[in-house]
């Protein structure tokens, strides 16, 4: 198995900007037939100084292609509070830098940002959501410039029977990478020669010391984070858990009664 996770940001930052073949092709795979890319320009690649100054900056892909379209693409393993604010910020971030003093907003070009997740914001059934800015009566779009997509890779099917297009395929492997080797690859992902090659390059990468110390320590911070998230969530469970058997035990219902609709014990319960 890979023992470099495409989840995390540095990794994919790093291993996407050194195959831009790679990128285009999720890119593609995302996108809208108008909004495919030939060729892309890098615009903040990954330096060692910038990552060891700030471990747990942002490492998103910053690109434009050769129509003049600029693209956004983050990765992102833990949730954060308020992520639609997030995403909505960091596409404002690319739409306004590309203005230098001078020129005109006749020069501002369109904006995609595209967040992979691995959690879910969205009460949305599907995995890939795109948003645009519209009129609410008509549903005309008030300018193409703005758009973002959210992929939630939890959503993504894991009946490998579901997989149909490139973009199922791409978020497939995204999502269990780390569970693959070139050779063990499912199908119909080894089907795929892009994510074959996308495989192998996890696969075979090998960070240097800097990179290694870099991808090890926001590794950890993404456990840790994870670790924290679940022990939130099960003391939630717990209070709403107390908080039934609170209410059950004003209506009268027995001890064991609650007990087995709560799956808290006789003695938890006596003690509320």
């Amino acid at each position: 198995m890979t023992t470099i996770n495409p989840r995390v940001d540095f990794a994919f930052k790093l291993i996407f900007e050194q195959h831009k073949d790679l990128l285009i092709s999720l890119i593609n795979a995302i996108v809208s037939k108008n909004d495919k890319v030939k060729d892309l320009d890098i615009k903040n690649p990954y330096t060692s100084k910038q990552s060891r100054a700030d471990k747990f900056s942002i490492l998103d892909i910053k690109a434009q292609a050769t129509t003049g379209t600029f693209y956004n693409i983050e990765i992102q393993v833990t949730d954060d509070v308020e992520y639609d604010k997030r995403a909505l910020y960091y596409w404002s971030n690319v739409y306004t830098e590309q203005l230098h003093e001078g020129q005109r907003y006749h020069d501002l070009q369109k904006t995609i940002s595209i967040h992979l997740l691995n959690f879910n914001v969205l009460n949305e059934p599907e995995y890939h959501n795109i948003y645009w800015i519209m009129n609410k009566k008509t549903k005309q779009r008030l300018s193409d410039l703005f758009e973002i997509h959210f992929i939630e890779l939890p959503k993504v099917p894991k009946d490998l029977n579901q997989i149909k297009n490139a973009l199922d395929r791409w978020c497939s492997f995204l999502a269990r990478a780390e569970r693959y080797t070139h050779d063990t690859l499912p199908t119909p992902l080894d089907s795929d020669t892009v994510i074959q090659k996308a495989m192998k390059v996890f696969e075979t990468t090998r960070f240097d010391d800097d990179q290694r110390m870099v991808y090890e320590a926001r590794l950890k911070w993404l456990r840790d984070e994870m670790s924290i998230l679940r022990s939130r969530e099960m003391k939630g469970r717990d209070e709403e858990k107390r908080n039934i058997a609170k209410a059950m035990k004003k209506k009268k219902f027995s001890p064991h009664e609650i007990a087995d609709i709560t799956g808290l014990s006789e003695d938890e319960i006596n003690l509320l």
